[in-house]
């Protein structure tokens, strides 16, 4: 979780003013990211990778963003690596509304939870017929570079 937050209303206004994103409202999304993350008009999420130690895993995300392969993703609206308009880079997509699993999962009963990991399994399926190369620019296989990325 990234509490602090590094960007001003005036910074989100600007953002969204240049990629031509009308700006009413936004709110911080302060549970489950280690990014900084904003919500503006309920409708579009502001990624900021605010630590440089996460910016390989931003990386992996805006690759698996942009993927044209067949798993459910956010629709991707803009990536920003320049650092003109903030100091770091930043994600805008869609906002898909929902709880996090690991908030309702204990009030789900068999039949819910079954479906759910029915529905999860297809997308990891799609995702795991993705080249690496395509994400990582390497042959190295998903399973070697999750296992390396604990040690």
């Amino acid at each position: 979780m990234n509490p602090e937050t590094t960007l001003t209303q005036k910074d989100i206004r600007t953002i969204c003013e240049h990629h031509g994103i009308p700006y009413k409202t936004d709110s911080r999304i302060t549970t489950g990211f280690s990014n900084e993350i904003h919500l503006i008009n309920n409708e579009v999420i502001l990624k900021v990778c605010t630590r440089p130690e996460n910016i390989d895993r931003f990386i992996v995300e805006e690759k698996m963003l942009t993927y044209e392969g067949n798993f459910l993703k956010p629709k991707l609206i803009v990536v920003d690596s320049s650092k003109q308009i903030i100091p770091s880079e930043y994600i805008l997509m869609e906002y898909i509304e929902g709880e996090p699993l690991g908030f309702i999962w204990h009030t789900l009963d068999d039949v819910a939870r079954e479906s759910l990991i029915k529905e999860i399994s297809i997308t990891l399926r799609g995702i795991n017929q993705i080249d690496p190369v395509a994400i990582f620019d390497t042959h190295e296989k998903w399973g070697d570079g999750i296992v390396d990325g604990f040690a």
